[in-house]
């Protein structure tokens, strides 16, 4: 073809292509506000040139493809980023909210019923027959019990909230792996069609830049276009049109776990984006508030009791307990352990080394955690720590029971260990477990505050002695709790308060130094991939110029047919 049939052909091939320009055009502005949307661009190219008598001949324009412009890096730095700012965004406003509930500024603050609770028993010391003294004494001591039980119910709440947050954080991740399973067979009917999948694979994109902000992923493509996903470990998440579904389930020591495949236990795999930091808070910091906050409370009860036990009330008779408390009791394997040691029985219970019965016996207890470390594959391999002080603790009898087993007995407490362990596994024995829960005052003293303690020597008028060294307790600074020393509440701010406030303070700075380079990779992200206002408006007008240029083309090339035609006639 050449002459003027070729003008009408090139004219009608620069039409369809500045059309399909055009429509490109509109749709990057339609999409200029749409979540994850890559914009696009036509790719004009010369048509197959004709040879001619006098040379090669051009045969005009073409749309040789729509092209999506992204970058893999980008997306690839923001998907890695995305993980670890997500897991400090989810930290802090956890962690902001507990910093709220344990701030000491206001007069309900733990501290300064510490303090209400030391005067009482101050004025009970400078009047020790006063009735109004002994039943304020009472009702101060009754309020601290209180407030231990609302901070511990408070933590107690966190977690419960945090194991829903995890259900619904699963549920995502099944939703999101789900959805690009389903683009990857999309995009794959697609492009076996030599079509580009351009908005399919933005849309998939989104999907893992999601799925990255609960859980840390890795992801590769395959040469036919589909995206396999992989979770810590190099568990399948997404390959192919298949989405491997992520579960929970409630393990021996009533957890949520997290597993893969209805088989693997992928909790301790999970250290990163919202899923990490749910499971982090909930299996490490909040235990540690709790576990804190119980020794406090139990170091609390124990140090009132002791001196308590020693004194004489108003009838004459031996002081009893001041507080009283049963808590329950907790061992938690380690993460990683690969033995089967078991604790065979019920659970620990508090012995009484004296009686040998096993029995609550408050006058032994230590308010303190423990560590069982294995040093081998034999029950009798065991090692004991004292969680708080970090010292070794040397059992008073160590029982080897014939059957497999050995019983220790140590602080007041005596544990049977069996099963067979493996070198290096650690438990973590929890013998305070919910003291704060339900710290009280000892219901006979709250309903005979007679039996209040406060002499030391029966039937002598104004004794003082007994109160006034519980009322001195305020300044003994040599208690241990969690590896530090001092005042209780020193103890309670250093442990809690300050524990609190540091964390959250931690998260937070994580929080905006992850956020400011989330947002960097996105504004570098949006500079390659972004839709242009601007950029669009210029490109409209340049392909509706060229647009019309051709429709002129096709105007001169009739005019130039009919004169042909006239000169025929």
């Amino acid at each position: 073809m050449s002459g003027i049939m070729n003008i009408l052909e090139i004219a009608r091939g620069a039409l369809a292509t500045e059309q399909n320009a055009l429509e490109v055009t509109s749709h990057n502005v339609g999409n200029v506000n749409t979540p994850g949307y890559s914009v696009q661009r036509t790719v004009m190219e010369t048509r197959m040139p004709q040879q001619m008598p006098y040379g090669i001949m051009g045969t005009g324009v073409k749309t040789a493809e729509i092209q999506r412009i992204y970058s893999q890096f980008l997306n690839n730095q923001l998907n890695t980023q995305n993980s670890l700012a997500s897991m400090w965004a989810a930290k802090q406003e956890v962690l902001g909210l507990l910093d709220a509930g344990f701030n000491e500024s206001g007069n309900a603050g733990i501290n300064q019923l510490l303090n209400d609770f030391w005067n009482a028993w101050e004025d009970l010391a400078n009047n020790p027959e006063g009735a109004t003294e002994r039943t304020a004494l009472v009702t101060k001591a009754t309020t601290l019990a209180e407030a231990f039980g609302e901070k511990a119910r408070e933590l107690s709440s966190v977690e419960n909230n945090l194991d829903a947050n995890i259900r619904g954080g699963v549920n995502d991740v099944n939703r999101y792996a789900q959805q690009i399973a389903d683009l990857n067979g999309k995009i794959l009917s697609l492009e076996t069609q030599n079509a580009k999948a351009n908005d399919l694979r933005d849309q998939r994109d989104l999907a893992l830049e999601n799925l990255s902000q609960l859980v840390p992923i890795q992801y590769v493509e395959t040469e036919h276009g589909e995206m396999t996903v992989f979770l810590p470990g190099g568990y399948t998440l997404v390959e192919g049109t298949t989405a491997y579904r992520l579960s929970t389930k409630i393990d021996d020591n009533n957890r949520l776990r997290v597993m893969w495949s209805e088989k693997t236990d992928m909790t301790s795999r999970l250290n990163q984006g919202k899923l990490g930091a749910w499971l982090d808070l909930r299996d490490s910091t909040i235990p540690q508030y709790e576990e804190s906050l119980d020794g406090v409370a139990a170091h609390l009860a124990n140090m009132v009791n002791s001196i308590h036990r020693q004194g004489i009330d108003e009838n004459g008779n031996a002081g009893g307990d001041f507080f009283t408390y049963e808590p329950s009791f907790t061992i938690l394997p380690a993460e990683g352990n690969s033995g089967d040691a078991t604790f065979p029985g019920a659970g620990p219970r508090f012995y009484n080394i004296t009686s040998g019965l096993y029995e609550y016996d408050p006058s032994k207890v230590t308010g303190d955690s423990y560590t069982f470390a294995f040093t081998g594959s034999s029950p009798a391999d065991l090692t004991i720590t004292n969680r708080s002080t970090g010292l070794a603790v040397t059992p008073d009898e160590a029982i080897d029971n014939g059957d497999g087993t050995f019983t220790y007995t140590f602080d007041g407490l005596r544990v049977t260990v069996g099963g067979t362990p493996r070198d290096g596994d650690q438990f973590t024995f929890m013998a305070n477990r919910n003291v704060a829960g339900n710290l009280a005052v000892n219901p006979a003293v709250a309903e005979d505050t007679t039996k209040i303690a406060a002499a030391t020597v029966a039937g002598a008028p104004g004794d003082n002695t007994n109160a006034l060294a519980i009322a001195n307790l305020r300044d003994k600074s040599d208690e241990t709790i969690m590896r530090q020393t001092g005042t209780l509440s020193d103890l309670y701010d250093a442990i809690l308060v300050g524990a609190v406030g540091n964390d959250t303070a931690d998260a937070k700075a994580q929080s905006d130094f992850n956020g400011n380079l989330i947002q960097q990779i996105k504004n570098q992200r949006d500079s390659v991939a972004g839709v242009s206002l601007d950029e669009e408006m210029i490109n409209m007008i340049k392909f509706q110029q060229a647009y019309a240029a051709a429709a002129k083309l096709i105007t001169v090339g009739d005019e130039m047919l009919q004169t042909l035609l006239s000169i025929k006639q």
